[in-house]
């Protein structure tokens, strides 16, 4: 059996994959209303370039990323409204948009 491993020759940085996280969940919606990401699809913002066979690996490389972030207060976790209807999935907290903001001005001031 020919097993090929898809991603072996690629790395990123942790902070970037926060970075792109935060970015990706402090773009507004329709209606300028809060972005909620489900796990996989952090895993696709965090990761990009990389090939994941199912959304499933995507949730998978990125959950212990998405945890870290959560327990800093970075982000935080919706679980739907009532029944479980609603807004449901990640989203930016205040601490996660000053990081963003920090970053981003760190980032003016070395230019």
């Amino acid at each position: 059996m020919n097993k090929s491993l898809r991603n072996a020759d690629l790395h990123m940085a942790q902070e970037k994959s926060e970075l792109l996280i935060l970015h990706a969940l402090a773009t507004k919606g329709r209606n300028g209303e809060a972005t909620h990401l489900q796990l996989s699809s952090l895993g696709f913002v965090a990761y990009p370039g990389y090939q994941f066979k199912a959304p499933q690996g995507a949730a998978l490389a990125v959950a212990r990323l998405a945890r870290s972030m959560q327990d800093r207060g970075l982000i935080g976790r919706a679980f739907g409204g009532r029944n479980g209807y609603g807004r449901r999935g990640y989203y930016l907290r205040p601490e996660g948009a000053r990081a963003l903001e920090a970053n981003a001005s760190s980032i003016a001031s070395n230019n």
